[in-house]
């Protein structure tokens, strides 16, 4: 494969892993998380799921989250997605619950409906996001429940949830 030939985000990528002996884990924190916000910005992800793929065993959680979200986005693999669902990392399932965001398919809504009893509020929170973006009303009185009850959710997830479900509210 010839470097010109790539987008400017997949030699981006290339790069970084290539800087660290193509190990992901010796990727510093901060460059990839600011790599992945670059990436987020300018590409729809599909050409670039393998290094993203290699960004889902870095030592950072939250490095880990914004790589399966970014997998999620560029390829839609429920499958994959089944997968890291599994994982321990609530951050790494958050991040794959995120990428069905916008999906609207009976497997998508039965994947979003098991994790919205994840125990992990973040992972759970964003099910209920993406069945509330998929016009399942069930969803949004959920939500407006854990926002005024007993277990009631964070602030800035509140606000976070009020922005992400606010066309359908």
């Amino acid at each position: 494969v010839q470097t010109c030939a790539l987008p400017i985000y997949a030699r981006l990528m290339r790069k970084m892993l290539g800087n660290a002996g193509g190990d992901p884990a010796a990727v510093p924190t901060g460059i990839a998380l600011r790599v992945l916000e670059i990436i987020d910005a300018i590409s729809d992800c599909s050409r670039i799921t393998v290094y993203l793929m290699q960004l889902e065993r870095h030592r950072s959680a939250e490095v880990r989250s914004k790589a399966a979200l970014l997998v999620g986005r560029g390829n839609v693999n429920l499958r994959h997605v089944r997968n890291l669902l599994a994982s321990e990392d609530d951050r790494l399932r958050a991040g794959a619950v995120e990428s069905l965001w916008g999906l609207n398919t009976p497997q998508t809504r039965d994947i979003l409906r098991n994790a919205a009893s994840d125990p992990h509020r973040r992972v759970a929170i964003n099910a209920l996001v993406g069945l509330c973006k998929a016009g399942e009303s069930d969803a949004r009185h959920r939500l407006i429940e854990l926002s005024t009850g007993i277990d009631r959710i964070s602030r800035s997830e509140e606000r976070r949830v009020g922005k992400e479900c606010r066309s359908r509210w």
